[in-house]
């Protein structure tokens, strides 16, 4: 029997690594809520304030930087969708790295990675 790992418990494993790793605040992390569920006049009002379709769901930023680090949480057979990979496409072409994220360890990976000098 395969155990499904949820997008969800993989991004909440990540905010708790995360967290531990960096209590002070010299970076930062902040959920994007795209996923939520809810009316098309609520996400109508939403658009309005900013919310952006196909956003990442982790933006990770490292003060003195501006480069950021963007993170698609999938399961392990999820897909992004066309406005996901329009997202990343754009924040590759101004500089930002991405990550698409399938487990706890592959997002801990692309922070290493993401600290690394460069």
């Amino acid at each position: 029997m395969t155990i499904k790992i949820s997008e969800h418990s993989i991004q909440k494993s990540f905010v708790e690594w995360f967290k531990r790793q960096f209590p002070k605040d010299h970076l930062c992390i902040v959920a994007i809520p795209n996923a939520r569920k809810c009316s098309y006049r609520m996400a109508n009002y939403l658009k309005t304030e900013g919310l952006l379709p196909g956003a990442s769901d982790i933006l990770i930023t490292l003060p003195g930087r501006s480069r950021m680090l963007w993170i698609e949480f999938k399961s392990e057979k999820g897909k992004l969708q066309p406005t996901q990979e329009a997202f990343l496409a754009k924040m590759k072409s101004v500089g930002c790295d991405f990550a698409v994220c399938r487990s706890l360890e592959e997002a801990i990976a692309a922070v290493k990675a993401y600290l690394q000098p460069g």
